[in-house]
């Protein structure tokens, strides 16, 4: 199977949003091979079978509410101060003349 079917195969499943699954493989069919990630706004799979050659990954659009709850995580680090320990500089110093 190409890319492509194995793309409409995968979002024919009743996948959750911002969810990662082990389930069966609907490609080779051994049990509980298949890992789905659909975090991120995007659809990945893989099949860990070893000869299943079943894989991908999708990247799905990036809407307002995936940037919204993307950016809303994040703490901003403002006024963050970078101390250089006077041993640290000497040392340097000190190589800069070898």
């Amino acid at each position: 199977m190409n890319y492509k079917q194995q793309l409409e195969v995968i979002k024919n499943l009743n996948l959750k949003q911002d969810h990662k699954e082990r389930t069966d493989c609907p490609f080779c069919h051994h049990s509980n091979t298949m890992l789905i990630d659909t975090t991120g706004n995007n659809i990945g799979w893989y099949c860990f079978h070893a000869s299943c050659k079943a894989k991908g990954k999708h990247e799905g659009q990036k809407t307002m509410d995936y940037v919204t709850k993307t950016f809303s995580n994040k703490k901003m680090i403002q006024n963050y101060q970078y101390l250089v320990y006077q041993k640290v500089l000497s040392h340097h110093s000190l190589m800069k003349r070898l």
